[in-house]
């Protein structure tokens, strides 16, 4: 006599598996509402800063806050992304005179 749990592959599956779903993949470039498209578009000269994101943080949830940061500031920036699910990169080009600013920005909201 088969056990009662021996029903097929359904029965294979473990209780993991039937957790919370996934979450939807959103497009960063979405959330990124008040960057420019070009770096030539920052009029003057520009710094590169970089945002390092590591396991557990969402790109979008950064560059999000990111943005709404910079629309509050009135400053352009120009952003683009590198990476996988567990290590991700912006690079973020900004004017040069205001990088201290943002440098001490993306710190706090890394925090």
């Amino acid at each position: 006599m088969l056990s009662p749990r021996s029903r097929g592959k359904g029965s294979r599956r473990l209780p993991v598996e039937r957790g919370r779903g996934k979450r939807k993949s959103v497009n960063w470039r979405k959330q990124a509402q008040h960057a420019v498209d070009s770096v030539d578009e920052l009029k003057g000269p520009t710094h590169l800063l970089v945002i390092h994101g590591f396991y557990g943080d969402w790109t979008t949830d950064m560059i999000y806050r990111f943005d709404q940061g910079m629309a509050k500031i009135g400053l352009h920036y120009y952003a683009e992304f590198a990476g996988r699910r567990h290590a991700w990169t912006f690079k973020v080009w900004v004017l040069a005179a205001r990088a201290a600013d943002v440098q001490v920005f993306i710190a706090r909201i890394r925090s």
